[in-house]
């Protein structure tokens, strides 16, 4: 198991330095007011879709699958690889965005609002787990090469998505669902909230990997 997330962080070490400048360049380009309570978030999103699509590609044109499969390895191992794969994507992404962060604020920029917190996670990995519960069932039955235009368009959708769900948030401030809302994640003790996220992250995982380990199971190679 561990040996499947090694393979796919190995054969991508060149996309840590891309990240990383790519972090750079939205602190740049996003340096308005109006991205800076979502910058974290849309960085980690890109990071994930980038290590991930990266790592499907190359599976699919180096015949991967048929390599893994005849390897004393269950399709279940290799299914529930690709899901953690997402989690140390995300950390991954966190950590170079946050290292980017530091760096504009210790040399004195002003393109940096703010540095990196636990929501910014939270809210990323909420975002990419519904993403990647959709696109994984898809890969897995139809493979990387016939979702590469859906892929972009689709993690396109999520990378703005932190943007509309804020203006829409604002437009219905004054509402009782909204208050309902800020009840339940400001106004009380900031587990709560963190522990309800992390639960809904883990079922939506959770059922999007059975429903990909059945697909998997199915096909034949």
């Amino acid at each position: 198991m561990i040996s499947l997330l090694k393979k796919d962080l190995l054969i991508q070490k060149k996309s840590f330095l891309f990240l990383f400048l790519y972090g750079i360049f939205m602190f740049i380009v996003f340096n308005n007011p109006v991205f800076e309570d979502m910058i974290y978030i849309m960085g980690m999103i890109i990071a994930v879709y980038f290590f991930l699509v990266t790592a499907s590609m190359e599976d699919d044109k180096n015949k991967s699958e048929i390599i893994l499969n005849s390897l004393p390895l269950s399709k279940s191992q290799i299914v529930l690889a690709k899901y953690l794969s997402v989690f140390a994507y995300i950390l991954i992404g966190a950590v170079l965005l946050g290292v980017v962060g530091l760096l504009f604020q210790l040399a004195a920029f002003s393109l940096t609002p703010r540095l990196i917190n636990a929501v910014d996670l939270l809210a990323a990995g909420m975002l990419v787990s519904i993403c990647v519960s959709v696109y994984f069932p898809l890969y897995f039955r139809f493979g990387a090469s016939a979702l590469r235009l859906f892929s972009v368009v689709f993690f396109l959708i999520f990378f703005f998505m932190p943007r509309y769900l804020l203006d829409l948030y604002r437009t219905y401030e004054g509402t009782e669902a909204v208050r309902l809302l800020n009840k339940f994640f400001i106004e009380q003790s900031p587990f709560v909230p963190a522990a309800a996220v992390i639960f809904i992250i883990l079922m939506l995982m959770t059922g999007s990997f059975l429903i990909s380990r059945y697909i998997y199971l199915r096909k034949e190679f």
